[in-house]
């Protein structure tokens, strides 16, 4: 059976939230200085402009049209139709790989794309990078 958060997602998908942007104006994936394609916790797809799916390693800091960026410490799960929990979202806010903070998410593979379930992030600015 197909997983109900395969059919039923938020989306991000604001440009400015792709690794290949730079710091911008420090938007969060929180309730302070939100992000525009930010809808509280859920579960989200990630799509263009910005990108298909979160980094597997740090884009640097600054980046993501935010100062600390978030980037997943792992990969992504393989088999069609799994979900994989207590995975570790790192922000990076001083130095590249320094995941001076972090959350945990749960993601789905399903098949074609991937889902994420997102809380809030830590702290502002932090936020979800997008990749391709």
């Amino acid at each position: 059976a197909i997983p109900e958060q395969c059919q039923n997602y938020k989306v991000l998908d604001d440009s400015r939230r792709s690794v290949e942007k730079g710091g911008g104006n420090f938007e969060c994936d929180n309730t302070w200085l939100t992000a525009p394609d930010w809808q509280g916790e859920g579960w989200y797809r990630m799509l263009a402009p910005a990108g298909v799916k979160l980094p597997e390693s740090s884009p640097g800091t600054w980046h993501c049209g935010t100062a600390a960026s978030g980037w997943l410490e792992g990969e992504h799960p393989t088999e069609a139709y799994s979900t994989v929990d207590n995975m570790k979202v790192c922000f990076d806010d001083i130095n590249p790989g320094d995941c001076n903070d972090d959350t945990t998410i749960s993601i789905t593979n399903c098949g074609d794309f991937f889902v994420y379930n997102l809380p809030k992030t830590p702290g502002c600015s932090y936020r979800y990078c997008a990749a391709n």
